[in-house]
This record gives structure tokens, C-alpha cells and sequence, in this order.
């Protein structure tokens, strides 16, 4: 039944409920005007509403403590994934809001890149056409890489 709960009805409460904080999300920042306005940067036609990731982030992590509860996820990996998340969610929310500078927003996310390797390692060694390839010490810029 765990195996259910985790590989089924769990990502399935993930989907639902973000849709649902996306409906919700949209309602209120059509109503409380935070919403982004055609310009020459932008494609779009209409008014679109910013910050649509808080409601990612929200059903992510719904789903996050619904895998803690089960026992399916640690601790120590629900602290990472919620709060570094939860760190480029904010991110994005103040960049739809302020419009931070391409500088900051890399620095942001260099900060996130260097807490997920912080809580989660480097790119353990894996299997390539027969071969184990260990990266080393190298996988922790590498792996840097990858998540930038």
C-alpha cells in the first residue's frame, strides 16, 4: 500500500491541489491587481497574474509532507527540499514583483545551487555503457553546473 501512497495517489494530490492553488493564486492576483502588464519585453496580450510558483511550491511541498508522514522522505530531506524550494520560490515571487537585476538573481540562485549541494552532494557515481563513471571531487562543480 506505501508503494501506492507514494508512487500513485501522492503525486496525484501534488497535481490536484496545485492546480487548485493556481485557480485560487490567479483569483486573488487578478482581484488584488498583481498582475504583470503588456510592455515591449513581454508577448503576452492580456494582464497575466505574477507569482503562479507559490502555487508550484505549495502543492510540491504538500506532497513533500505527505511523503514525511508515510516515512517515504527523511527529515534532513524535507528540510532541504522545502526550504531550499521554498528559498527560489520567494525568489521568483520578488522578481515578478521588483523586477530584480539579472546579477542578483544569478547570485540568489547560485545561493540555492549551493544549498542543494550542501544538503543533498554531489552526482554520486553512476553506470554509462557499461562503465562506472565517478566524478570525484569534480561532481560537486559539476553537479553546480547542472542545477544552474
Amino acid at each position: 500500500m506505501e508503494i501506492v501512497l507514494s508512487l500513485v495517489l501522492i503525486p496525484g494530490i501534488a497535481f490536484i491541489s496545485t492546480i487548485f492553488f493556481a485557480f485560487c493564486w490567479k483569483k486573488a492576483a487578478i482581484r488584488y491587481s498583481i498582475v504583470a502588464t503588456p510592455n515591449e519585453r513581454t508577448l503576452h496580450m492580456g494582464a497575466i497574474p505574477l507569482g503562479g510558483g507559490i502555487a508550484i511550491f505549495l502543492g510540491w511541498t504538500l506532497a513533500a509532507c505527505l511523503l514525511l508522514w508515510i516515512d517515504a522522505l527523511n527529515l534532513s530531506t524535507f528540510i532541504g527540499l522545502v526550504v531550499g524550494g521554498g528559498f527560489m520560490s520567494a525568489l521568483g515571487l520578488i522578481d515578478d514583483a521588483r523586477d530584480l537585476s539579472a546579477r542578483l538573481k544569478l547570485l540568489a540562485q547560485i545561493v540555492g545551487t549551493l544549498w542543494c549541494i550542501y544538503w543533498f552532494g554531489r552526482v554520486p557515481p553512476f553506470d554509462m555503457l557499461g562503465l562506472e563513471i565517478n566524478l570525484g571531487w569534480v561532481g560537486y562543480p559539476a553537479t553546480g553546473i547542472a542545477i544552474l
